[in-house]
């Protein structure tokens, strides 16, 4: 069976920086190599796979944290994740208790790639399986879609780690209503699937290293 991956890149980071860990937040985790994590959610060993994605965008003016990104980007694409990216934009909402404007940046057009990614993917008949990374409802038109033209092809969705009760209780039973089957990624799968701290090529030439933050 061919199966592609759809990874909603900040869903899954913000849900790995909330896990609990006895002493410290272990940042390392943000050093996570998704096709090894992909290999590790097949509901078969024997799926081959043809393609994973990652969703994700720069935060423009955060210079370090740009940086990081960067680093983590390039370990993917060494790696051979396909990285499509989309862009913040700049709001000024109102503060609903002073009144008050004030900026703040919204993550736009990575989930209208996934979601676009996933049709096309099935029209190009490049799978037989999806996963599709998120607890966002907002992928479940595109599931929708694909179910409904390729009754044939099966949509799986993989949720993210330490998704709360009270915040996440309600888009997933609507994921899990639309879907053909669903799991989580646990907290063992993602320590067991890190980069090491360095990517060297077969002749040691250095690829890109783990940020010095992400320790």
């Amino acid at each position: 069976m061919r199966v592609c991956f759809y990874i909603d890149g900040f869903n899954l980071y913000h849900k790995i920086a909330e896990l609990p860990d006895k002493s410290a937040p272990d940042k390392s985790l943000r050093w996570l190599n998704l096709y090894a994590l992909a290999e590790k959610l097949r509901f078969r060993p024997d799926e081959q796979i043809e393609k994973v994605y990652y969703f994700s965008a720069y935060a423009d003016w955060l210079p370090a944290s740009k940086q990081r990104h960067k680093a983590y980007v390039r370990a993917l694409e060494y790696s051979g994740v396909e990285v499509i990216l989309g862009k913040f934009k700049l709001k000024a909402p109102r503060c609903n208790k002073c009144h008050k404007i004030y900026q703040t940046h919204e993550e736009k057009e990575s989930d209208v790639n996934l979601a676009l990614q996933v049709v096309q993917d099935a029209y190009e008949d490049k799978y037989d399986r999806a996963y599709i990374a998120s607890a966002d409802s907002d992928m479940i038109p595109a599931m929708r879609m694909v179910k409904a033209q390729f009754p044939h092809k099966e949509i799986c969705a993989v949720f993210p780690p330490n998704l709360p009760a009270k915040r996440g209780s309600n888009q997933a039973i609507d994921i899990k209503n639309i879907v053909n089957r669903h799991s989580a990624i646990t907290p063992l799968q993602i320590s067991s699937c890190l980069f090491p701290v360095e990517l060297r090529d077969q002749a040691g030439e250095l690829i890109v290293r783990r940020p010095k933050e992400w320790r």
